[in-house]
């Protein structure tokens, strides 16, 4: 026999609004943030999705270089937004607009800030922002990801804002990459100490997944070429075979982290 209908069975019923996703890049200078950030969004767009780049990095808009896209005619357009000064008031000011459109949009944002850079810290804790984006209409969920280096000097940041409470999102990604620094042993073996470290066990405990950035050794030839993950595979692609095999199997490798976290990301 069917359901009466009733005001709880509606509500029920409705389907539940799709939540847009803050994903917020943290770590050193030269940890691979704008490495992931790539490759995260590249994966989304691949599966249907175009979130938003937010390059706030406000000495080199590397990401920004990334993702401008020449039409036929030979206009460039930028597929990345930036504030238009690098003072903190205005930075600050920009993520408040940012964060007040994805209310009404619904968009995800993927943000890249800086390594070292204080200004999100500093943003974090005045605004609340785990509490502010919970408050909006729109479902709006924070995401911290951490790219963390070998060496436990370089857990400053996450020292930062886990250790003062800034920044502790339920969605917390603890990336582990050491190809900045050029270790090729496993993980176990390189990451040893930072496992060890107070802090990172903490934020384990507290629900945050790790995942780990793999290697890849022709990097610098796909940044040089400016190529996307995808173009760099391709056939047609200025890289030989080889090195078109190694990014292959870096972006397999690479998804299959990804997809340990898939729920946190857009």
């Amino acid at each position: 026999m069917p359901k009466t209908a009733t005001v709880e069975n509606v509500i029920e019923l409705e389907p539940k609004p799709v939540s847009s996703k803050l994903l917020v890049l943290l770590g050193p200078q030269n940890s691979g943030k704008s490495l992931l950030g790539r490759a995260i969004v590249e994966r989304a767009r691949e599966q249907g999705r175009d979130p938003l780049i937010l390059d706030g990095d406000r000495n080199d808009a590397y990401l920004a270089s990334l993702f401008t896209e020449t039409d036929a005619a030979g206009t460039s357009a930028r597929r990345v937004r930036r504030p238009d000064y690098a003072d903190d008031t205005t930075v600050k000011a920009w993520l408040d607009a940012e964060v007040s459109e994805m209310e009404g949009d619904g968009r995800s944002r993927v943000l890249d800030m800086g390594g070292g850079d204080l200004v999100f810290p500093d943003y974090a804790r005045e605004r609340e922002i785990v509490a502010m984006l919970a408050d909006a209409r729109a479902a709006i969920d924070p995401v911290a990801i951490h790219l963390i280096l070998p060496t436990v000097s370089d857990l400053a940041v996450l020292e930062r804002t886990e250790g003062d409470g800034l920044f502790t999102p339920a969605a917390t990604i603890l990336a582990l990459n050491a190809g900045p620094v050029g270790d090729t042993r496993p993980a176990e073996v390189v990451f040893r100490r930072v496992r060890g470290n107070p802090i990172y066990r903490s934020a384990i405990a507290r629900g945050a997944r790790e995942i780990v950035v793999p290697t890849l050794g022709c990097m610098n030839l796909v940044d040089d070429a400016g190529l996307s993950f995808e173009q760099a595979m391709a056939r047609s692609s200025p890289l030989g075979l080889a090195h078109r095999q190694m990014v292959a199997t870096f972006r397999r490798r690479l998804h299959a982290e990804l997809e340990r976290v898939s729920p946190w990301l857009p």
